[in-house]
């Protein structure tokens, strides 16, 4: 027999090729082996101490008390993370990536987005029985996100869901004549009222402090934005910022919250 220095070298071997060795159980007799069976027999055997070959890997992965099989990985144990304890293995298609603790929640909607907006100053109606938006230019950072606040009264939306807006105007009559007594609140969406959400109130000089409270559901979209409208039929008649005269806080003109319940 040539000496297998001499013999071609074959470029691309499968485990259907053969390789020449000694059988030590039968008295050294050269014989034939499958790469397949060579293969299987070192798995079996534990994969050379816990280290198999894996395809794509540029160095032996060890599996340690793990099984490698021709579906994949037998994970038998689960150590506690030292490091990396924010992520998680996800399947994308066919390849496994991971996605941090906050990515996870958010795709399984176990995350909320909320806010909280205020403003403390005064705002007067620019044209009598025209709309216009209320001012929120203050957040409360805390309490906030995935909401921002665009041009001072546009509350836009950072993930998609069913949202709660609820709110709170300290109207003011300031009295100084006028015909009028009346205000009117409603809802924008993307710059369209949304139909069947304005309320009248009564805002009278015999009784000049009156607050307009109450909610409103509203589907929004990642990019979408709602605003409060209000108009007066009175210029006399504004949101009123002002100062506690009982010992409490400050009184916000407006003060807007809004919350994900879907």
């Amino acid at each position: 027999m040539a000496k297998i220095s001499t013999y071609p070298i074959d470029g691309t071997p499968s485990l259907s090729d053969k390789v020449i060795g000694t059988e030590v159980a039968n008295n050294n007799e050269t014989k034939n082996y499958l790469l397949s069976d060579i293969f299987n027999l070192f798995l079996s055997q534990g994969g050379g101490g816990g280290f198999v070959p894996y395809i794509g890997a540029i160095a032996n992965v060890n599996l340690g008390s793990n099984t490698l099989t021709s579906s994949g990985i037998i994970i038998t144990s689960v150590a506690n993370a030292t490091v990396d304890t924010d992520k998680f293995l996800v399947l994308d298609g066919n390849v496994v990536k991971y996605r941090t603790g906050a990515q996870l929640a958010s795709d399984i909607g176990a995350v909320k987005s909320y806010g909280s907006f205020y403003d403390v100053l005064d705002q007067t109606i620019t044209t009598a029985s025209i709309g216009q938006p209320a001012l929120i230019r203050n957040t409360d950072a805390i309490m906030t996100s995935g909401f921002s606040v665009v041009s001072n009264s546009r509350i836009t939306a950072a993930n998609s869901g069913k949202y709660n807006i609820m709110f709170s105007f300290q109207f003011h009559n300031n009295g100084g004549g006028g015909s009028g007594n009346t205000a009117e609140v409603w809802f924008v969406k993307n710059g369209l009222p949304l139909a069947e959400s304005n309320t009248r109130i009564a805002v009278p000089t015999n009784a000049p402090y009156v607050v307009a409270a109450w909610n409103y559901f509203v589907q929004m979209n990642a990019g979408d934005y709602v605003q409060i409208f209000w108009s007066t039929d009175n210029a006399n008649i504004g949101l009123d910022y002002s100062t506690s005269s009982m010992g409490g806080p400050a009184i916000p003109s407006v003060i807007v919250t809004i919350n994900q319940v879907d």
